[in-house]
């Protein structure tokens, strides 16, 4: 068992849970040093977080910007998601964190290549050919747009709502799976219906976003942008 203080940085829909992720981070006479990726996850199912695993002792659940210390088990050594460790004890809120003051942008070539057919999305093989150093990061888009929309899932024969970010990051375009709770909740009740135009949201400013890979999912891991830091 190993104790951890985390800067949250990603909070976001994985299944019927969440997926919490921060960088580890030292707070020392008022000055902040960030470390590595840390992913908590549920020692059951998929790994996602259920309800009473995202919240503090209190109930009230973790937030982007938080700086929470807690208890990991064991890491998962898992290669597709190797920043992964097992949550080993509840949430301790330790203080909000002024996220403008701190470095959290990442600069990468790519956002994982190794499928060039679709931009969302690696296949399984690749990952298992050449893992990469990461599968999560912080970094800042050209031209961020949100679409929603509604789509017929001729095979479940139902309407689903579709979440996409939209953006540019070095000279590539990617439509990703938006599984932030916050901006989607802000949003869920203005999503047209199938055959309407979709609802596009431009993010004014120059917003964060974290970008994650997702466990393998009929022979994919999809990317997603988990959060919006605007």
């Amino acid at each position: 068992m190993t104790e951890k203080t985390l800067l949250i940085l990603a909070n976001s829909f994985k299944n019927q849970g969440r997926c919490i992720a921060g960088r580890e981070i030292w707070l020392k006479e008022g000055r902040a040093s960030l470390g590595c990726w840390v992913r908590p996850i549920g020692n059951h199912t998929n790994g996602e977080l259920f309800e009473t695993e995202w919240h503090y002792p209190d109930r009230s659940p973790l937030a982007v910007g938080d700086v929470a210390r807690v208890k990991l088990s064991r890491p998962t050594n898992d290669p597709g998601q190797p920043e992964n460790w097992v949550l080993g004890g509840p949430w301790q809120r330790v203080q909000r964190a002024a996220l403008p003051g701190l470095p959290l942008e990442e600069t990468h070539a790519d956002l994982w290549p190794g499928f060039e057919t679709y931009t969302d999305r690696v296949a399984e093989e690749e990952i298992k050919k050449s893992p990469p150093l990461h599968s999560i990061c912080i970094l800042r888009p050209e031209g961020l747009r949100l679409v929603f929309s509604t789509h017929h899932k001729v095979q479940w024969n139902k309407d689903q709502k579709r979440y996409r970010a939209h953006f540019g990051y070095n000279g590539r375009h990617y439509a990703l799976s938006l599984t932030d709770p916050v901006w989607t909740a802000k949003y869920a009740d203005k999503v047209p219906p199938v055959g309407r135009q979709p609802l596009e949201v431009v993010v004014e400013g120059t917003p964060l976003i974290s970008v994650s890979l997702t466990p393998p999912f009929n022979g994919f891991h999809y990317k997603v942008c988990a959060t919006v830091i605007a």
